[in-house]
């Protein structure tokens, strides 16, 4: 925008223009949006979906206008390509959906009317990029108008609670860090979002840095979305270099191997489900663990770093998958198993029992911890680690956003629906107490939502 009195409808209605346009002609749209532009994307797609297709959930702008009514077209719009943003919400301005802070990357001047960057462009969106073509893309950027991100609350619309949207995520996004898109995904899925996401390995512009994998996404989006096959586009998509996350996941059997040795790992063994790309545990288990297994799910601290510190220890790693790496110390032992099942070692078994990350996944947590308590021997420690993802502030203003209240809402809602709750703070010690244990500790650590922020500073 070159106008600082630009504002978010102008923005809303240009994009409507053009999809009237090719409507008109009897032409079905694919709304590609990109960064600030999802906002206006799915606001723009208001009444040109087809009605059969519309969602069952209620929607109501706070205002509505007549760059926003129904009118009869003869193509419709039949899907959106969010690329690296966000998901709008009716009644929110972009900026609502931050809590109308401003972002470290840019800063309000309200001399000009615009928002003003603090960063380098050519390294915090087009990192991947060589130099020249990092140095073009920065000299195509246009200004901002701080009117069209903080203000047209009532021209917002949640646009993919309409149509079927096929996300790309950006994993070495600097400027939308992939953990928020991913966040959102979930959420918009619980709300009724048909949402297929998929991801590429590039920073905040992949049509730049990856044209050619932009390209196959958004074909394979249109036959999804159309039903139909398009021009040119090859039998099998390469589409090796990218994962999936599908909305419904197929399930397939799995073979697991145990041996007590420093070893390659045999092949046969990662015969584990593979889902467009990435992976996730067996259909052998009731337990419905939502998170994949693949590398890029387990860059972490895992096992064997224990197993190195102590290495006089018999370690027993279990997780419903196979996800030791190829080689594994002499002294751990992996076996795949099931927590929420019937533990079958003996008792009195282990001085040490670590596990973290299963909030959602748990019906009954006092019984996870009476099989803990049973093949603990006495004296050892039990510790049990997990997220506790109510939002919160030091001053409680946050408790009291609209936006915070109701992703807590859609998390609670959610672990009724599957009798496994998110929320699972208070559950812990009370569960441990009711197993038996004694000299329990509760040990809290606050991660501020400004820790991107600060690394993004370094």
């Amino acid at each position: 925008m070159d106008d600082p009195m630009a504002s978010f409808k102008d923005d809303v209605d240009a994009v409507r223009g053009a999809i009237r346009q090719e409507t008109e002609k009897g032409r079905d749209v694919i709304v590609i949006t990109h960064s600030y532009g999802g906002t206006v994307g799915n606001s723009a797609v208001k009444g040109f979906s087809r009605p059969a297709e519309s969602s069952t959930s209620v929607q109501s702008s706070v205002s509505p206008s007549n760059s926003c009514e129904r009118v009869p077209e003869t193509g419709h719009v039949v899907g959106i390509i969010p690329i690296a943003t966000g998901f709008c919400f009716t009644g929110l301005t972009f900026m609502d959906h931050f809590l109308n802070i401003t972002p470290p990357f840019f800063r309000v001047n309200k001399m000009t009317g615009y928002a003003d960057l603090t960063v380098r462009p050519q390294k915090f969106f087009y990192h991947d990029l060589p130099p020249a073509e990092a140095d073009h893309a920065t000299s195509m950027l246009t200004t901002q108008s701080l009117k069209a991100l903080f203000e047209g609350r009532e021209y917002s619309y949640s646009g993919w609670l309409d149509v079927p949207v096929w996300f790309i995520g950006t994993v070495e996004d600097q400027g939308l860090p992939i953990l928020v898109q991913r966040a959102q995904i979930g959420m918009v899925r619980v709300l009724g979002g048909r949402v297929v996401y998929t991801e590429l390995k590039t920073s905040h512009s992949p049509f730049l840095s990856q044209p050619k994998q932009v390209v196959q996404i958004v074909l394979q989006a249109f036959e999804s979305f159309t039903g139909t096959r398009a021009d040119d586009t090859p039998e099998t998509l390469e589409l090796a270099n990218r994962p999936f996350i599908p909305l419904v996941s197929p399930w397939l059997p799995l073979t697991w191997f145990r041996d007590s040795s420093t070893a390659s790992v045999s092949s046969s063994i990662l015969h584990y489900r593979s889902i467009q790309g990435r992976t996730f545990h067996s259909d052998k288990f009731v337990t419905e663990y939502s998170f994949p297994n693949d590398e890029q799910q387990l860059e972490s601290v895992d096992i064997r770093d224990f197993a190195d510190q102590f290495p006089q220890a018999e370690v027993t790693a279990t997780d419903l998958s196979p996800t030791q790496p190829k080689w594994v110390p002499p002294n751990v032992r992996f076996e795949i198993d099931d927590a929420t099942e019937t533990w079958t070692w003996k008792d009195n078994t282990f001085d040490f029992i670590h596990m973290r990350y299963l909030f959602g996944a748990i019906q009954d947590w006092t019984a996870l911890y009476q099989q803990a308590y049973r093949v603990c021997t006495p004296g050892g420690w039990v510790e049990s680690v997990e997220a506790d993802i109510h939002f919160r502030s030091d001053d409680g203003t946050a408790e009291e956003q609209e936006v915070y209240k109701l992703c807590n809402k859609l998390y609670e809602e959610g672990g009724k629906a599957i009798g496994r709750t998110f929320f699972v703070h208070d559950l812990q010690p009370k569960g441990m107490e009711d197993a038996g244990f004694v000299d329990i500790k509760t040990v809290d650590y606050k991660v501020s939502a400004r820790l991107s922020s600060v690394l993004l500073q370094d």
